[in-house]
């Protein structure tokens, strides 16, 4: 056990037998989880041998009518409880609601069986008292990087927590589930960590976390957003109570012993933040005149398509190659400011995407000055314009002057018999079809 503060070990001390019902546990002991298998070891030890250490108890009531409250001992309080103990062997001593909450923690501390998820409880306690992760690691002993990595646990979205405690997310995958700020969101990202190992076989599905590398990425390409790709400006304070993103405490670089292995520092950490400021962007940008899709129905009138991406005909995406441009810039690129007047924002799943009208964008860009957009005249092709139509009306004279000389000449065959006209007539509608076949 760790020595207490008036430098004394604990097991040195005088003690006395106080009985159990008399005991009470205190609510800031920073173990909340006991494991029952070593709960029951620990307590047929005590039927063979006793508890050796001594409890550290202070009088207090809890409010449950006990006398005393366990400072320190809590498993073996609870393991005499288990062994059918009357009484226990405990040192009595006087210690504020602070001194109390130090002792457990340096208890606890140093051992290695402490739940994370204890641990960072107790350091949030320590935390809502003012201390930030320096001043806590500093009156633990410990290293400021790993408070800092710890104590965001402490503020998981339940069903995380449970997914650590259950042994089904390593720890780690949970830090980094902890550097999303909303609930919300780290229970989405929880789902993209884990997956059915059982997924082609039999029976119940077989959960099971993905590799600790891929989890990073997901965190950091999913649930980040890099400033360099934000339509508002970083240092408008005005977007969010949060204030300009380089003063923000959810920007990377603002916080090396948590995101210290972020590469990019002006990286935002916080999506729903992150999503107001656009939405507060996108409102200033309609109230200064331009034209902002927003709306459920607006959008689709863009992104006609259902789960597809691609623009409908009556815009253009500014950020897709112009074709027709030998360098192939962007359309956005190619724009002009004035022209760039014009654009139309969409907020499509969470993304700004920019638009032109389609039937504007060719005079948008010879405005712009690109001669490669110019409107071309249809080339003359052989048998096309007046000298065509000329030729086609002497081709058809000279057909029909033709048929009709063979037309002529058959008839001149035709001799008339005693049936008279009829068959004459007859002769005709023969020579005339004959003559269409042909």
């Amino acid at each position: 056990m760790s020595s207490v503060s008036s430098g004394q070990s604990s097991s040195s001390m005088s003690f006395q037998l106080i009985p159990l019902g008399k005991l009470g546990e205190s609510p800031t002991n920073p173990r909340k989880h006991f494991d029952a298998a070593k709960l029951e070891e620990l307590s047929r030890s005590i039927k063979e041998v006793g508890v050796l250490e001594p409890l550290i108890v202070r009088a207090h009531k809890n409010g449950d009518g006990a006398a005393f409250q366990v400072v320190c001992g809590a498993r073996r309080y609870r393991a005499s409880k288990l062994a059918g103990l009357a009484d226990i062997p405990a040192t009595i001593r006087e210690f504020t609601d602070d001194q109390v909450r130090l002792i457990q923690l340096a208890e606890n501390g140093a051992r290695e069986d402490l739940s994370p998820l204890d641990e960072a409880e107790a350091y949030a306690a320590l935390a809502a008292d003012g201390l930030d992760a320096a001043a806590i690691a500093k009156t633990l002993g410990k290293k400021t990087r790993e408070v800092a990595r710890r104590l965001p646990l402490a503020k998981l979205a339940k069903s995380v927590k449970e997914a650590i405690a259950s042994g089904l997310l390593p720890v780690g995958h949970g830090e980094y589930l902890a550097r999303i700020p909303d609930a919300k969101l780290q229970e989405e990202a929880l789902e993209r960590f884990l997956y059915d190992a059982n997924e082609y076989g039999e029976g119940k599905p077989l959960y099971a976390a993905v590799p600790l590398a891929i989890a990073k990425r997901i965190v950091e390409e999913e649930f980040m957003t890099s400033l360099s790709v934000a339509i508002f400006d970083p240092e408008d304070a005005t977007l969010s109570p949060l204030g300009a993103c380089s003063k923000c405490p959810h920007l990377a670089g603002n916080n090396p012993d948590l995101f210290g292995d972020v590469k990019a520092k002006a990286v935002c950490t916080n999506p729903k933040d992150f999503r107001l400021k656009v939405a507060n962007h996108l409102a200033k940008l309609r109230d200064s005149g331009y034209t902002v899709l927003i709306s459920k129905n607006e959008v689709k009138r863009a992104f006609p398509f259902s789960g597809s991406d691609e623009v409908g005909k009556e815009f253009v995406d500014l950020e897709r190659m112009c074709m027709d441009d030998p360098k192939r810039r962007t359309f956005e690129e190619l724009l002009g400011r004035g022209e760039k007047l014009k654009m139309i924002f969409a907020l499509k799943d969470g993304r700004v995407r920019k638009l032109y009208p389609a039937k504007d964008i060719r005079a948008a860009l010879v405005a712009s000055g690109h001669s490669f957009a110019k409107e071309k005249k249809p080339q003359q092709q052989p048998g096309n314009g007046k000298d065509a139509a000329r030729s086609a009306a002497k081709l058809e004279e000279i057909g029909n002057a033709a048929v009709s000389r063979d037309l002529a000449t058959k008839l001149r065959g035709v001799k008339l018999t005693p049936g008279g006209w009829i068959e004459l007539l007859l002769q005709i509608v023969v020579l005339v079809q004959d003559w269409r076949v042909e």
